[in-house]
């Protein structure tokens, strides 16, 4: 009796088989989604060379097909997209974006669920005679067409390798440490018994200052020297709670240098460590392989690879040191002959350590040490 009268609701439209069926994926023309976490934010970048149309510039990206693969992905798992006019690229979103953060923009177009009003149940419409014009490629709004009029930064640049050159590069040796051949001199910061320490990783004010479209992401791990083996890190992977021994990590250091000035991102990182009196401490500045570096290639005429983080210190606020890892002129970070996605590249110089230690009376020495074997721990 129960199956009969479920049975007559469905055929009556009273029960929705499927809640999802009210659900619809729109967009907002022109609309940033906000800034972009790209750690924590995207479930994927679409296209890829596995995807339908794959990198060749003459398949067109838009919206509609932005859409639709969140759409086959599902409400649970894709939470919406934004979509790049200028690179014609979608970023899939894994998390929900906080809807009072969108703003007016032409570079960018904000995806999102809504619910659709439910179906009555009315008679299926006769078909017409003429068909209802289909969309055509080019939209009867102005949007942006297959071949921008203005030049705009593409997976493949249209013009020649940039020939402006970084005016202002980090070395490849660190300020403030002895000339080689000489032994580090211990040095006094301050008179107190209670010594901070102050460590930045930065890219810079903004990121135009990295001269060539790209990414770069470098990261901090700040390592205490001691017999135990727990407990003894400090970085972006453990989160920002302050361990026993007194360091506080913060941010992502990470620069984002697309044409459409709103999407740039240029962030910094930090870690303080209350009081290195006594104490012997390693500080790494770490490369983090991506696949958005890996979409501007070196072959093609992008630079991001030459631009690391510079690190610097300070002893009770007084500059201590400054480093990066180093600059790797001619050698990128991915490899593509073996994978078109792009491959860690071995020979990439990819950090700088520097071995902090400190006496009383905040005398601190520092040794700096380059491209060191990486091993993987619990900061990678």
């Amino acid at each position: 009796m129960v199956k009969l009268q479920l049975l007559s609701l469905l055929l009556a439209g009273v029960v929705n088989v499927s809640s999802a069926q009210n659900w619809l994926m729109k967009w907002d023309s022109k609309t940033t989604c906000g800034k972009v976490n790209y750690k924590e934010d995207i479930l994927k970048k679409w296209p890829k060379k596995e995807d339908p149309g794959g990198d060749d510039v003459s398949i067109p990206r838009n919206i509609g097909k932005c859409a639709r693969e969140c759409r086959l992905m599902g409400k649970a798992k894709c939470k919406g997209f934004v979509f790049y006019y200028n690179g014609k690229t979608c970023l899939l979103f894994k998390v929900v974006k906080d809807e009072s953060l969108r703003k007016t923009s032409d570079t960018a177009a904000c995806g999102k669920w809504v619910r659709d009003v439910p179906v009555t149940p009315a008679p299926t419409p006769e078909p017409t005679p003429k068909p209802t014009p289909k969309p055509t490629r080019k939209p009867s709004t102005p949007k942006p067409t297959r071949k921008p009029s203005t030049p705009k930064p593409t997976r493949k640049p249209s013009t020649p390798k940039p020939t402006v050159k970084l005016t202002s590069k980090p070395t490849d040796k660190p300020t403030n440490l002895p000339t080689k051949g000489t032994t580090p001199k211990f040095k006094k910061y301050g008179d107190n018994e209670n010594c901070k320490m102050d460590v930045l990783l930065k890219f810079g004010e903004s990121a135009n200052e990295m001269k060539s479209y790209g990414y770069h992401n470098d990261y901090l791990v700040v390592t205490k020297v001691k017999k135990a083996k727990e407990n003894k890190y400090c970085c972006y992977e453990l989160g920002a709670a302050k361990t026993f021994w007194g360091c506080q990590h913060t941010g992502d250091a990470a620069i984002y240098n697309l044409r459409g000035n709103y999407y740039d991102e240029i962030s910094e990182e930090s870690a303080t460590v209350d009081n290195v009196t006594k104490q012997t401490f390693l500080v790494d500045a770490r490369h983090w392989f991506n696949e958005y570096e890996a979409a501007f290639p070196g072959s093609k005429g992008y630079e991001d690879h030459i631009f690391p983080a510079k690190m610097s210190f300070k002893i009770n606020n007084i500059d201590a040191l400054t480093v990066s890892h180093v600059v790797n002129k001619n050698v990128d970070t991915h490899l593509y002959h073996l994978s078109d996605e792009g491959t860690e590249n071995p020979s990439y110089k990819s950090n700088v350590r520097v071995k902090v230690k400190c006496l009383n009376k905040c005398r601190c020495v520092f040794r700096a040490y380059y491209n060191i074997p990486r091993t993987k721990d619990k900061c990678d």
